[in-house]
């Protein structure tokens, strides 16, 4: 291996999740990492001692000390801290679930030596649907979130399209960006994104007001709101070894939210989700396409949950669509004052 085999994998974990985790380990460790942190983020006992039996000894393990579960946010936030304070190269994150190919690593690591700085790479995550759809060949702008949408829904491209089918025939024609190191797509999940240290120095560590969810978009995408380039390498293949926790795979996306076994990760999930897709469409001036989408969304949430007979469910998703809109309107204010020059701030005469 290169000087680039100085990676560091960091990877979080919690609950009774000792044999997802530590064949997490053992994988990337075979791929090829210098060395692992695993952060412990609300492990159990038993977990725990499991994983610390299976990796004593070992000096590439580094495992952290037990802490109540405060959320992926604060869990990849302090694996990041630790990467850096030990003076990582390169980090790769992963989920305690995600189990690299033995090649992973090598794919990732030959492209960074090319990679401009302030960019990073990601690996092909084969239960990420977006993912898939972009390495099969299709436009990114095609797949991906579009500032003013609303949980993928936006009206005016829709009737966009059906006007001019010729239009969107071409677009859905169109091959995904192909550049030489990767295909571009504008965030990534935390499992498989890689990148130089001074790249995590740059972006900082994730915001802790998400909490859960959605946490791993906001923050790589600051990555490319800043003009930096996330590449999805394709060829640098990891499965899941958990599955999703939404009930019901078959079902409409409105669907699915509805019958979710798991109604605290529904609160996290839908609220987070409307921030993200609220925040986007302020930044490209697109406030009121997205307050149009979110009305007609949570119309159909509503009324699908009535046809369901779980109208008290719409009723609980809509209330953290809401949530979510005062947080990315409270997040906006913050960041128009983080913009005003000191002299036009006023003074603290406390």
């Amino acid at each position: 291996m290169n000087r680039l085999a100085r990676s560091t994998a960091v990877t979080v974990s919690y609950g009774a999740r000792a044999d997802l985790l530590i064949a997490t380990v053992v994988k990337v460790l075979e791929a090829g990492v210098t060395n692992v942190i695993v952060v412990d983020n609300g492990c159990s006992a038993s977990s725990r001692a499991r994983v610390v039996a299976e990796f004593a000894g070992d000096a590439r393990v580094f495992i952290s000390e037990p802490a109540p579960n405060r959320g992926s946010a604060v869990g990849f936030g302090d694996g990041i801290q630790i990467a850096l304070k030990q003076g990582a190269e390169y980090l790769w994150l992963l989920d305690d679930d995600n189990w690299v190919h033995p090649n992973a690593l090598y794919e990732l690591t030959r492209r960074a030596q090319l990679l401009p700085a302030g960019s990073a790479l990601c690996s092909l995550r084969t239960s990420d649907v977006l993912q898939y759809r972009v390495a099969q060949g299709e436009p990114a702008n095609a797949v991906y979130p579009q500032p003013g949408d609303f949980f993928g829904i936006d009206l005016t491209r829709r009737f966009l399209y059906r006007g001019n089918r010729r239009q969107w025939r071409g677009l859905a024609g169109k091959r995904a960006e192909q550049l030489h190191l990767g295909l571009s797509v504008p965030f990534a999940p935390y499992g498989g994104f890689f990148a130089h240290s001074s790249t995590f120095e740059k972006i900082g560590l994730p915001d802790r007001e998400f909490y859960l969810y959605e946490d791993d978009t906001d923050y790589t995408e600051r990555l490319t709101r800043e003009g930096g380039r996330i590449l999805l390498v394709a060829s640098s293949i990891i499965d899941d070894g958990d599955g999703k926790w939404i009930d019901g795979e078959e079902r409409s996306g409105i669907s699915r939210l509805l019958m979710a076994s798991d109604v605290r990760r529904l609160r996290f999930a839908t609220r987070n989700r409307a921030r993200v897709d609220f925040e986007r469409a302020r930044r490209f001036g697109r406030s009121g396409r997205v307050r149009m989408n979110f009305i007609v969304f949570s119309s159909a949430v509503l009324w699908r949950g009535l046809t369901l007979r779980r109208f008290g469910r719409g009723v609980t998703i809509v209330e953290c669509l809401l949530k979510g809109l005062r947080l990315a309107i409270e997040s906006g204010r913050r960041a128009r004052q983080a913009e005003v020059p000191l002299s036009r701030k006023r003074p603290d005469l406390r």
